[in-house]
């Protein structure tokens, strides 16, 4: 029991440490998108659009596997572009969105993430854990992630399709896509719905057990 009490209050400071630490980055990243949108030479860089596309490429390539004899030829190579910049205005005011929009659903993911934790260490004496209040914090975190898969899908279909044109590599034309390295995301979304309708449960069956005490 009194492990249980330990992590849920080590959870709560962590998720507690992580929601202080955004909003200063959501505070200052927002101030430094603004200045840059209107003094693009302003010393302090703002950073570049966060790209989640990726291409195949067929590229020379060597390894050795094992200590084994020694690979070289042909081989297909996933590239993917960590950041887009530019110094255009159109693309000062995407980044300024795209910023904004990132880490404000990551500001109340753990913004609700401290308050789940919260409520788990003020209800762990009283052994009232399940509560309605908890289940609609969980079903948000789902929903916020749900919000972050989507956010990235729309990222990779709108820059690699329609912004994004004409890349070279090291001589290679590279065609972009949607990231499917993103597709595990979906599944955490998934599982968190799962864990809330189980969460769900619990509360019907501790309603059950007090009306019946």
């Amino acid at each position: 029991m009194k492990n249980n009490s330990r992590i849920i209050n080590f959870l709560r400071k962590l998720f507690r440490f992580l929601f202080v630490l955004i909003t200063l980055k959501l505070t200052a990243g927002v101030c430094l998108n603004i200045i840059c949108l209107f003094f693009p030479s302003f010393p302090i860089p703002a950073g570049g659009i966060n790209f989640y596309g990726e291409a195949f490429l067929e590229a020379e390539t060597s390894y050795q596997l094992f200590g084994s004899d020694l690979f070289s030829g042909q081989s297909e190579v996933v590239l993917r572009l960590k950041e887009i910049e530019s110094e255009d205005l159109l693309y000062r005011i995407v980044r300024f969105f795209d910023f904004t929009i990132f880490n404000l659903l990551i500001y109340f993911l753990f913004k609700k993430a401290s308050d789940l934790f919260t409520n788990l260490a003020n209800t762990y004496k009283t052994s009232d854990n399940f509560s309605w209040d908890n289940y609609r914090i969980i079903k948000g975190i789902g929903f916020l992630l749900l919000g972050l898969w989507t956010y990235g899908v729309i990222n990779g279909l709108l820059f690699s399709l329609v912004l994004v044109k004409n890349v070279v590599v090291q001589g290679l034309s590279a065609s972009f896509h949607p990231a499917l390295l993103e597709l595990p995301g979906l599944i955490s979304v998934l599982l968190i719905f799962v864990f809330a309708e189980v969460y769900r449960s619990g509360i019907v069956i501790q309603e059950e057990v007090e009306l019946t005490i």
